[in-house]
């Protein structure tokens, strides 16, 4: 299993985020890192998960990733919301079976669990991907038919980065992060 990291925001928790990365991205890299703060600046117990995930055939990951995320979430019964970075987003059935809301980052909509999850969610979600990420497979059109709110950047890869413009590339994360708090803000996230 996964080690943890928990990051406690002023006050009482309203709820506890979990955050599961990619493959290769960790949660301590740009986009997780300041995700992280924006979760906890809006009032949410964040818990990164540190993992070394397996190779596994699309379902026996989607597999896998449920139950990284269930045991992450353990017994916490409050207001759960789920943030996945790619490799992370196969986790989105799980998270669908139990209506939880979430941030997919980067989803890996070329493979059928993660988008049977997706579509499956009646809960709040955000889809946020580059039209040059080869990696993830991000499909506009697909999008469109998926019961979320899509973010969509227009020459941004799989790392959510403009290939070969660093500076431009700093000024994307301020403006996702911006998007992603909003997000959070407009949303009711909160189960009753």
């Amino acid at each position: 299993m996964s080690e943890y990291v928990d990051v406690e925001p002023d006050g009482e928790p309203i709820g506890l985020a979990v955050v599961l990365p990619g493959r290769r991205y960790r949660p301590d890299q740009p986009l997780l890192h300041f995700t992280v703060g924006v979760l906890r600046d809006r009032g949410w117990r964040v818990r990164t998960l540190w993992w070394e995930p397996p190779d596994l055939e699309p379902d026996a990951t989607a597999a896998w990733a449920g139950a990284e995320l269930a045991a992450a979430v353990g017994g916490h019964d409050g207001a759960v919301l789920v943030v996945g970075k790619s490799l992370g987003t196969f986790a989105a059935s799980y998270a669908a079976e139990r209506r939880w809301p979430a941030i997919w980052l980067t989803p890996v909509l070329a493979v059928e669990p993660v988008v049977d999850g997706i579509r499956r969610n009646e809960a709040e979600q955000l889809l946020v991907g580059g039209t040059a990420d080869d990696i993830g497979g991000w499909d506009s059109e697909l999008t469109e038919d998926l019961p979320a709110d899509v973010l969509e950047v227009a020459g941004a890869d799989h790392l959510l980065e403009i290939p070969g413009h660093a500076v431009a590339s700093a000024a994307l994360l301020g403006e996702l992060m911006d998007a992603v708090d909003d997000w959070i803000g407009e949303t009711d996230l909160i189960a009753d």
